[in-house]
């Protein structure tokens, strides 16, 4: 799995979402535990201060302060962070957030599943891709990952 030894953040507001997520990458024996934030302007504010940014973000939208959507843009925007792979993790699935999401520049947008079990594989599906995988402009349709 390439991003078994990597540096992984997780940008979610629900205290549930944020240990399941924590306790699927241990399942997948992920070495080191995902840094957290619980929203989109403390993403933000991680991004601009940390010395080791991440090998991969995923993002929820739904977030207090500044949503996951707005947060995207602002770093898409910073050269000093726009070349970091964004992976929506979100339960809001409509066209309109699909749509925004694949033109801010997210790599996959993921419907976030209901079970441990479903979402430890959506996981490991996402972080067997590669970087090149990840980073690759896909079609719409390759764009929204189904477990």
């Amino acid at each position: 799995m390439p991003f078994r030894h990597y540096n992984l953040l997780l940008a979610e507001d629900d205290p549930d979402d944020q240990l399941l997520f924590s306790h699927a990458l241990e399942e997948l024996a992920i070495s080191q535990p995902p840094v957290i934030v619980a929203d989109g302007q403390a993403l933000v504010d991680y991004l601009q201060q940390t010395s080791r940014l991440p090998d991969l973000i995923f993002l929820d939208i739904n977030m207090p302060f500044k949503d996951g959507l707005t947060a995207l843009q602002e770093i898409k925007a910073l050269p000093a962070l726009a070349h970091l792979p964004v992976v929506i993790l979100s339960t809001a699935s409509n066209d309109n957030m699909v749509n925004r999401a694949y033109a801010l520049g997210a790599c996959l947008y993921a419907r976030k599943p209901n079970g441990f079990r479903e979402l430890t594989e959506l996981i490991r599906n996402i972080l067997s891709l590669d970087v090149t995988g990840l980073l690759a402009k896909k079609e719409r349709d390759q764009f929204l990952v189904n477990r």
